[in-house]
């Protein structure tokens, strides 16, 4: 599979990198290369959600890139590539979208974000 081509992400200052469902095993190899405080690490099965106070996701360096790329989870190397993960700022051809298109899609994306986040509260406080 082809890696996104997420070169813009000093621009749109990578709204994508949000909480991440994650295997607790990427989380166990990688927490010492964590970017931001950890507030709360949410358990769910074999997975897991490091939780930040920004909501961003915890191995997201200042320059706004990954600090473990090559051994992200796979949400993470699926994204930008099909229709279920597209990227708001550019198309599967690696285009741009037009201002409105991105706006469109960015609220498209923080209304299925807020979806999941309600999810993780309701399975964390059971």
């Amino acid at each position: 599979m082809a890696d996104f081509d997420c070169s813009i992400a000093t621009k749109c200052k990578s709204d994508c990198c949000g909480l991440v469902i994650m295997p607790t095993d990427i989380w166990e190899r990688n927490k010492a290369l964590a970017q931001r405080p950890l507030k709360e690490l949410s358990i769910l099965g074999e997975e897991c959600v490091p939780i930040t106070g920004d909501l961003l996701c915890i191995f997201l360096d200042s320059n706004h890139r990954c600090a473990i790329y090559n051994d992200r989870p796979d949400v993470c190397k699926e994204y930008g590539l099909n229709d279920d993960l597209p990227c708001p700022w550019i198309k599967t051809n690696g285009h741009l979208r037009s201002p409105a298109k991105q706006r469109q899609m960015q609220r498209k994306i923080n209304h299925h974000v807020d979806g999941q986040l309600e999810t993780i509260r309701k399975r964390c406080h059971r």
